[in-house]
């Protein structure tokens, strides 16, 4: 399993698939962190899954 965080999810924009896994508060952080799972990449219309 890939996780990432929301604004690596952002900057992929349709380049992947994921699917949002929770909500985390970081320590050390303010505010809360959305994880997402990499499900699979879209490169030119093909879907690379993991």
């Amino acid at each position: 399993m890939i996780l990432i965080g929301e604004e690596t999810r952002r900057q992929a924009g349709d380049r992947i698939v994921a699917r949002k896994i929770n909500t985390v508060l970081v320590p050390g952080r303010k505010v809360e962190l959305t994880v997402f799972e990499l499900l699979s990449l879209n490169e030119a219309g093909v879907s690379k899954k993991f």
